[in-house]
Protein backbone atom coordinates (compact mmCIF):
# COMPACT_ATOMS: atom_id res chain seq x y z
CA UNK A 1 0.00 0.00 0.00
CA UNK A 2 1.00 3.56 -0.92
CA UNK A 3 -0.18 5.83 2.27
CA UNK A 4 0.75 9.58 2.74
CA UNK A 5 -0.11 10.88 6.24
CA UNK A 6 -0.65 14.72 6.08
CA UNK A 7 0.37 15.11 10.15
CA UNK A 8 2.71 17.80 11.89
CA UNK A 9 6.01 15.51 11.83
CA UNK A 10 7.31 17.16 15.23
CA UNK A 11 4.12 15.88 16.85
CA UNK A 12 5.33 13.29 19.33
CA UNK A 13 2.23 11.19 18.61
CA UNK A 14 2.35 11.12 15.11
CA UNK A 15 6.45 10.04 15.41
CA UNK A 16 5.50 7.37 17.77
CA UNK A 17 2.42 6.30 15.66
CA UNK A 18 5.03 6.07 12.61
CA UNK A 19 7.55 3.98 14.15
CA UNK A 20 4.51 1.29 15.98
CA UNK A 21 3.44 0.98 12.43
CA UNK A 22 6.51 0.46 10.65
CA UNK A 23 7.83 -1.84 13.59
CA UNK A 24 4.77 -4.24 12.83
CA UNK A 25 4.57 -4.17 9.16
CA UNK A 26 7.74 -2.58 7.56
CA UNK A 27 6.40 -3.60 3.89
CA UNK A 28 4.33 -0.49 3.35
CA UNK A 29 5.14 3.28 1.11
CA UNK A 30 4.50 5.27 3.38
CA UNK A 31 5.29 9.38 3.58
CA UNK A 32 4.43 12.20 5.94
CA UNK A 33 3.47 15.43 3.92
CA UNK A 34 4.42 17.68 7.58
CA UNK A 35 2.63 21.00 8.25
CA UNK A 36 5.37 22.10 10.36
CA UNK A 37 8.86 22.26 9.37
CA UNK A 38 10.75 18.93 10.65
CA UNK A 39 14.39 19.21 10.63
CA UNK A 40 15.16 15.47 9.49
CA UNK A 41 14.45 13.97 6.36
CA UNK A 42 13.31 10.33 7.87
CA UNK A 43 11.06 9.45 11.04
CA UNK A 44 12.51 5.96 11.51
CA UNK A 45 11.93 4.96 7.60
CA UNK A 46 9.42 7.08 6.86
CA UNK A 47 10.36 9.80 4.56
CA UNK A 48 9.39 13.75 5.55
CA UNK A 49 8.26 15.67 2.98
CA UNK A 50 7.89 19.27 4.35
CA UNK A 51 4.83 21.55 3.37
CA UNK A 52 6.38 24.81 5.12
CA UNK A 53 9.67 26.01 5.97
CA UNK A 54 8.34 27.59 9.65
CA UNK A 55 6.92 25.68 12.24
CA UNK A 56 3.65 27.59 12.33
CA UNK A 57 1.56 30.70 13.44
CA UNK A 58 0.90 28.64 17.15
CA UNK A 59 4.52 27.46 17.46
CA UNK A 60 7.79 29.17 18.49
CA UNK A 61 9.59 30.89 15.47
CA UNK A 62 12.39 32.79 14.28
CA UNK A 63 10.25 34.06 10.79
CA UNK A 64 8.91 37.24 11.77
CA UNK A 65 5.85 36.93 10.52
CA UNK A 66 4.70 33.49 12.26
CA UNK A 67 6.93 34.82 15.42
CA UNK A 68 5.03 37.97 16.10
CA UNK A 69 1.57 36.27 16.03
CA UNK A 70 3.08 33.22 18.55
CA UNK A 71 4.17 36.02 20.58
CA UNK A 72 0.16 36.83 20.49
CA UNK A 73 -1.05 33.97 20.87
CA UNK A 74 1.02 32.38 23.73
CA UNK A 75 0.42 36.40 25.65
CA UNK A 76 -3.60 35.99 25.81
CA UNK A 77 -5.06 34.71 28.54
CA UNK A 78 -8.90 35.45 27.64
CA UNK A 79 -10.77 32.31 26.43
CA UNK A 80 -12.83 33.70 24.14
CA UNK A 81 -9.85 35.77 22.38
CA UNK A 82 -7.50 32.42 22.22
CA UNK A 83 -10.69 30.70 20.85
CA UNK A 84 -10.85 33.49 17.69
CA UNK A 85 -6.70 33.94 17.28
CA UNK A 86 -6.92 29.40 17.49
CA UNK A 87 -9.39 29.84 14.57
CA UNK A 88 -7.53 32.43 12.84
CA UNK A 89 -4.01 31.01 12.73
CA UNK A 90 -5.31 27.24 12.14
CA UNK A 91 -7.20 29.28 8.72
CA UNK A 92 -4.11 31.30 7.86
CA UNK A 93 -1.76 28.17 7.86
CA UNK A 94 -4.43 26.40 5.64
CA UNK A 95 -4.50 28.80 3.25
CA UNK A 96 -0.41 28.99 3.04
CA UNK A 97 -0.78 25.39 3.12
CA UNK A 98 -3.24 24.05 0.70
CA UNK A 99 -2.00 24.46 -2.44
CA UNK A 100 0.87 22.38 -1.68
CA UNK A 101 -0.79 19.66 -0.33
CA UNK A 102 -2.57 19.38 -3.41
CA UNK A 103 0.47 19.09 -5.63
CA UNK A 104 2.07 16.44 -3.16
CA UNK A 105 -0.53 14.36 -3.15
CA UNK A 106 -1.31 14.47 -6.62
CA UNK A 107 2.60 13.79 -7.34
CA UNK A 108 2.60 11.10 -4.96
CA UNK A 109 -0.61 9.02 -5.91
CA UNK A 110 -1.26 7.73 -2.34
CA UNK A 111 -3.64 4.33 -2.12
CA UNK A 112 -4.75 5.96 1.11
CA UNK A 113 -4.78 9.12 2.52
CA UNK A 114 -4.87 9.80 5.79
CA UNK A 115 -5.13 13.07 7.57
CA UNK A 116 -4.13 13.13 11.28
CA UNK A 117 -5.95 15.65 13.30
CA UNK A 118 -8.92 17.78 11.98
CA UNK A 119 -8.64 21.47 12.52
CA UNK A 120 -5.88 21.43 10.03
CA UNK A 121 -4.52 18.30 9.07
CA UNK A 122 -7.68 16.36 8.38
CA UNK A 123 -8.81 19.67 6.29
CA UNK A 124 -6.13 20.00 4.22
CA UNK A 125 -6.06 16.28 3.22
CA UNK A 126 -10.24 16.83 2.44
CA UNK A 127 -8.81 19.95 0.63
CA UNK A 128 -7.28 17.59 -2.37
CA UNK A 129 -10.57 15.11 -2.30
CA UNK A 130 -8.63 12.13 -2.62
CA UNK A 131 -10.67 8.94 -1.97
CA UNK A 132 -10.55 7.30 -0.15
CA UNK A 133 -9.99 9.56 2.67
CA UNK A 134 -9.21 8.61 6.49
CA UNK A 135 -9.22 11.27 9.57
CA UNK A 136 -8.13 11.02 12.88
CA UNK A 137 -9.40 12.45 15.97
CA UNK A 138 -7.26 13.20 18.82
CA UNK A 139 -7.11 15.22 22.15
CA UNK A 140 -9.66 18.11 21.76
CA UNK A 141 -10.48 18.44 18.02
CA UNK A 142 -13.96 17.94 18.34
CA UNK A 143 -15.63 18.94 22.16
CA UNK A 144 -13.49 22.13 22.19
CA UNK A 145 -11.77 23.25 19.32
CA UNK A 146 -15.01 22.35 17.12
CA UNK A 147 -17.25 23.57 19.68
CA UNK A 148 -16.27 26.84 20.30
CA UNK A 149 -14.48 28.02 17.13
CA UNK A 150 -16.76 28.88 14.31
CA UNK A 151 -14.13 28.86 11.52
CA UNK A 152 -12.39 25.50 12.99
CA UNK A 153 -16.08 24.44 13.14
CA UNK A 154 -17.00 24.52 9.07
CA UNK A 155 -13.52 23.48 8.16
CA UNK A 156 -13.68 20.66 10.60
CA UNK A 157 -17.92 19.65 9.19
CA UNK A 158 -16.93 19.91 5.78
CA UNK A 159 -14.04 17.31 6.47
CA UNK A 160 -15.80 14.87 8.37
CA UNK A 161 -18.60 15.25 5.61
CA UNK A 162 -16.24 13.66 2.89
CA UNK A 163 -14.16 11.03 5.17
CA UNK A 164 -14.53 7.29 4.57
CA UNK A 165 -12.80 6.30 7.89
CA UNK A 166 -12.46 7.66 11.11
CA UNK A 167 -10.14 6.93 13.97
CA UNK A 168 -10.61 8.29 17.45
CA UNK A 169 -8.96 8.15 20.71
CA UNK A 170 -12.34 8.21 22.45
CA UNK A 171 -15.70 6.32 21.77
CA UNK A 172 -17.35 10.21 22.91
CA UNK A 173 -15.71 11.42 19.75
CA UNK A 174 -16.77 8.80 17.66
CA UNK A 175 -20.30 9.71 18.50
CA UNK A 176 -19.91 13.22 18.40
CA UNK A 177 -18.44 12.99 15.15
CA UNK A 178 -21.70 12.38 13.78
CA UNK A 179 -23.35 15.88 15.28
CA UNK A 180 -20.47 17.57 13.08
CA UNK A 181 -21.34 15.98 9.46
CA UNK A 182 -19.82 12.67 9.54
CA UNK A 183 -22.32 9.86 7.69
CA UNK A 184 -23.74 7.12 10.22
CA UNK A 185 -22.52 4.41 7.32
CA UNK A 186 -18.92 5.15 8.07
CA UNK A 187 -16.48 2.84 9.75
CA UNK A 188 -15.38 4.20 12.90
CA UNK A 189 -12.22 2.89 14.76
CA UNK A 190 -11.25 3.66 18.48
CA UNK A 191 -7.94 3.26 19.70
CA UNK A 192 -5.02 5.77 21.07
CA UNK A 193 -3.55 8.24 19.44
CA UNK A 194 -0.19 6.71 18.67
CA UNK A 195 -1.74 3.29 18.50
CA UNK A 196 -1.15 2.06 21.84
CA UNK A 197 1.89 1.75 24.34
CA UNK A 198 5.23 1.01 23.39
CA UNK A 199 5.68 -1.34 26.52
CA UNK A 200 9.26 -2.22 25.69
CA UNK A 201 9.70 1.77 27.03
CA UNK A 202 6.54 1.86 29.75
CA UNK A 203 6.81 -0.84 31.93
CA UNK A 204 6.66 -1.41 35.88
CA UNK A 205 9.76 -1.67 37.38
CA UNK A 206 10.98 -1.40 41.27
CA UNK A 207 9.58 1.46 42.33
CA UNK A 208 12.05 2.27 45.47
CA UNK A 209 15.07 1.30 43.07
CA UNK A 210 13.87 3.76 40.32
CA UNK A 211 13.30 6.86 42.86
CA UNK A 212 16.77 6.23 44.50
CA UNK A 213 18.25 6.25 40.77
CA UNK A 214 16.54 9.53 40.41
CA UNK A 215 18.28 11.11 43.70
CA UNK A 216 14.41 10.74 44.95
CA UNK A 217 13.77 9.25 48.79
CA UNK A 218 12.65 5.92 48.28
CA UNK A 219 10.32 6.63 51.53
CA UNK A 220 8.36 9.60 49.98
CA UNK A 221 5.33 9.73 47.81
CA UNK A 222 6.10 10.61 44.73
CA UNK A 223 3.13 12.49 42.12
CA UNK A 224 3.97 13.60 38.75
CA UNK A 225 1.83 15.35 36.60
CA UNK A 226 3.12 15.64 32.78
CA UNK A 227 0.58 18.21 31.34
CA UNK A 228 2.18 21.68 31.20
CA UNK A 229 0.96 24.57 32.07
CA UNK A 230 -1.89 25.92 29.37
CA UNK A 231 -3.74 27.83 31.74
CA UNK A 232 -6.90 27.61 29.37
CA UNK A 233 -7.75 24.14 29.56
CA UNK A 234 -4.79 23.09 31.99
CA UNK A 235 -5.46 23.79 35.26
CA UNK A 236 -2.13 23.14 37.09
CA UNK A 237 -2.88 25.71 39.08
CA UNK A 238 -5.77 23.49 40.84
CA UNK A 239 -2.65 20.72 41.34
CA UNK A 240 -0.51 23.60 43.39
CA UNK A 241 -3.39 25.05 45.09
CA UNK A 242 -4.11 20.54 46.20
CA UNK A 243 -0.28 20.99 48.05
CA UNK A 244 -1.34 22.05 51.32
CA UNK A 245 -3.96 20.36 52.04
CA UNK A 246 -2.19 16.91 50.92
CA UNK A 247 0.73 17.82 53.53
CA UNK A 248 -1.02 17.41 55.87
CA UNK A 249 -1.35 13.53 55.71
CA UNK A 250 1.43 13.14 53.63
CA UNK A 251 4.16 16.15 54.64
CA UNK A 252 6.85 14.08 52.75
CA UNK A 253 5.31 14.13 49.39
CA UNK A 254 6.87 15.25 46.58
CA UNK A 255 5.13 16.88 43.36
CA UNK A 256 7.11 16.85 40.10
CA UNK A 257 5.42 19.16 37.47
CA UNK A 258 6.52 18.62 33.62
CA UNK A 259 6.56 21.64 30.96
CA UNK A 260 8.21 24.29 29.70
CA UNK A 261 9.89 25.40 32.50
CA UNK A 262 10.96 29.08 31.69
CA UNK A 263 7.48 29.65 30.38
CA UNK A 264 4.90 32.53 31.97
CA UNK A 265 3.24 29.65 33.31
CA UNK A 266 5.36 28.03 35.04
CA UNK A 267 7.00 31.15 36.42
CA UNK A 268 3.31 32.09 37.87
CA UNK A 269 3.06 28.64 39.13
CA UNK A 270 6.22 29.25 41.50
CA UNK A 271 5.35 32.18 42.84
CA UNK A 272 2.05 30.77 43.62
CA UNK A 273 3.35 27.56 45.34
CA UNK A 274 6.09 30.22 47.14
CA UNK A 275 3.42 31.87 48.50
CA UNK A 276 1.72 28.64 49.73
CA UNK A 277 4.99 27.97 51.82
CA UNK A 278 5.13 24.92 49.53
CA UNK A 279 8.01 25.62 46.73
CA UNK A 280 10.18 22.68 48.51
CA UNK A 281 7.38 20.42 48.06
CA UNK A 282 7.04 20.56 43.68
CA UNK A 283 9.63 21.60 40.87
CA UNK A 284 8.31 22.75 37.52
CA UNK A 285 10.59 20.88 34.72
CA UNK A 286 11.10 20.08 31.72
CA UNK A 287 11.89 16.59 31.19
CA UNK A 288 13.59 14.95 28.23
CA UNK A 289 11.28 12.61 26.98
CA UNK A 290 13.83 9.77 27.37
CA UNK A 291 13.71 10.28 30.94
CA UNK A 292 10.11 10.52 31.33
CA UNK A 293 8.99 6.75 31.63
CA UNK A 294 12.16 6.34 34.64
CA UNK A 295 9.88 8.78 36.46
CA UNK A 296 6.68 7.15 35.63
CA UNK A 297 8.38 4.09 36.81
CA UNK A 298 9.32 6.04 40.23
CA UNK A 299 6.05 8.03 40.67
CA UNK A 300 3.15 6.75 42.87
CA UNK A 301 0.99 8.99 41.17
CA UNK A 302 0.26 10.55 38.12
CA UNK A 303 -1.96 13.53 38.21
CA UNK A 304 -3.70 15.02 35.46
CA UNK A 305 -6.21 17.65 35.62
CA UNK A 306 -7.86 19.26 32.27
CA UNK A 307 -10.65 20.54 31.79
CA UNK A 308 -11.43 19.60 28.11
CA UNK A 309 -9.64 15.72 27.31
CA UNK A 310 -9.33 13.18 24.87
CA UNK A 311 -7.60 9.78 26.02
CA UNK A 312 -3.82 11.25 27.08
CA UNK A 313 -1.43 8.58 26.03
CA UNK A 314 0.39 10.25 29.14
CA UNK A 315 -2.52 8.45 31.59
CA UNK A 316 -2.04 5.02 29.12
CA UNK A 317 1.88 4.97 29.97
CA UNK A 318 1.66 5.46 33.25
CA UNK A 319 -0.95 2.88 34.29
CA UNK A 320 1.36 0.67 32.01
CA UNK A 321 4.06 1.78 35.01
CA UNK A 322 2.54 1.06 38.04
CA UNK A 323 1.58 5.13 38.44
CA UNK A 324 -2.45 4.96 40.32
CA UNK A 325 -4.18 7.48 37.72
CA UNK A 326 -5.76 10.22 39.59
CA UNK A 327 -7.51 12.43 36.58
CA UNK A 328 -10.30 14.92 35.64
CA UNK A 329 -13.88 13.58 36.15
CA UNK A 330 -14.80 13.79 32.18
CA UNK A 331 -16.54 11.57 29.93
CA UNK A 332 -13.16 10.41 28.15
CA UNK A 333 -11.13 9.42 30.94
CA UNK A 334 -14.47 7.76 32.55
CA UNK A 335 -13.97 5.72 29.62
CA UNK A 336 -10.95 4.11 30.90
CA UNK A 337 -11.33 5.24 34.57
CA UNK A 338 -13.65 3.95 37.52
CA UNK A 339 -13.66 5.69 40.42
CA UNK A 340 -12.16 4.05 43.60
CA UNK A 341 -12.02 0.98 41.22
CA UNK A 342 -8.96 0.90 38.91
CA UNK A 343 -7.91 4.78 39.93
CA UNK A 344 -9.96 8.38 41.20
CA UNK A 345 -11.66 11.20 40.01
CA UNK A 346 -11.80 14.87 41.31
CA UNK A 347 -12.99 18.39 39.93
CA UNK A 348 -10.32 19.95 37.90
CA UNK A 349 -11.41 23.27 39.30
CA UNK A 350 -11.90 22.43 43.08
CA UNK A 351 -8.51 21.85 44.80
CA UNK A 352 -10.46 20.12 47.76
CA UNK A 353 -10.98 17.52 45.47
CA UNK A 354 -8.11 16.90 43.75
CA UNK A 355 -6.59 16.79 47.79
CA UNK A 356 -8.77 14.21 48.49
CA UNK A 357 -8.14 12.18 45.56
CA UNK A 358 -4.26 11.99 45.33
CA UNK A 359 -4.68 11.00 49.27
CA UNK A 360 -7.01 8.24 48.06
CA UNK A 361 -5.09 6.97 45.57
CA UNK A 362 -1.31 7.04 48.43
CA UNK A 363 -3.78 5.23 50.89
CA UNK A 364 -5.85 2.49 48.32
CA UNK A 365 -4.52 -1.16 47.78
CA UNK A 366 -1.68 -0.28 45.36
CA UNK A 367 -0.84 -3.88 44.27
CA UNK A 368 -4.54 -4.89 43.02
CA UNK A 369 -5.08 -1.90 41.29
CA UNK A 370 -1.93 -1.47 39.42
CA UNK A 371 -2.11 -5.24 38.37
CA UNK A 372 -5.38 -4.85 36.76
CA UNK A 373 -4.29 -1.52 35.12
CA UNK A 374 -1.31 -3.06 33.42
CA UNK A 375 -4.03 -5.95 31.83
CA UNK A 376 -6.16 -3.07 30.73
CA UNK A 377 -3.31 -1.39 28.75
CA UNK A 378 -2.17 -4.68 27.61
CA UNK A 379 -5.74 -5.62 26.64
CA UNK A 380 -7.33 -2.04 25.14
CA UNK A 381 -3.89 -0.15 23.82
CA UNK A 382 -1.42 -2.63 22.03
CA UNK A 383 -0.01 -0.82 19.23
CA UNK A 384 0.31 -4.18 17.14
CA UNK A 385 -3.13 -5.30 17.53
CA UNK A 386 -4.99 -1.77 17.15
CA UNK A 387 -2.51 -0.89 13.99
CA UNK A 388 -3.05 -4.11 12.02
CA UNK A 389 -6.88 -3.80 12.68
CA UNK A 390 -6.60 -0.08 10.83
CA UNK A 391 -4.44 -1.73 7.94
CA UNK A 392 -6.86 -4.25 7.29
CA UNK A 393 -9.54 -0.94 7.30
CA UNK A 394 -7.06 0.17 4.73
CA UNK A 395 -7.01 -2.72 2.86
CA UNK A 396 -10.83 -3.04 2.81
CA UNK A 397 -11.50 0.78 1.50
CA UNK A 398 -8.62 -0.50 -1.18
CA UNK A 399 -10.49 -3.48 -2.38
CA UNK A 400 -13.30 -0.94 -2.95
CA UNK A 401 -11.64 1.13 -4.99
CA UNK A 402 -14.19 1.95 -7.44
CA UNK A 403 -15.96 3.97 -4.29
CA UNK A 404 -16.65 7.41 -5.22
CA UNK A 405 -16.01 10.35 -2.97
CA UNK A 406 -18.41 10.94 -0.27
CA UNK A 407 -20.83 14.11 -1.50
Amino acid sequence: MRICYIADARSQHTRRFLLNLTAIDPEHDLIVASTRYYPEPFIGSVPVKNLTSYPGITSSSHHSYASLLGHIYRSVTNTQVLDVLSGLAYYVDYLRLVSRVRSFVQEFEPDILHGMRLQLEGALADATKHSPLVLSVWGNDLVLYAQRNVVLRQIIKRALMHTNLLITDNRRDSYLALQFGLDSGVTRHVMPAQGGVDFSVFHRADRRQAKAKLGLNPDNPLIISLRGFMANRIKTETLVRSIPRIREESPGAFFMVHGRAKSAGATKLAKLAQSLGVDHMVRFEDLPSSIVPQYLQAADVMVSVTTFDGVPMSMLEAMACGCIPVMSNIDSIREWIVHEQNGFLFDPYDAESLAYSVLLALKCDTASITTNNEQLVRQRADPVSNLSHMLGMYRELIAHGDQERVP
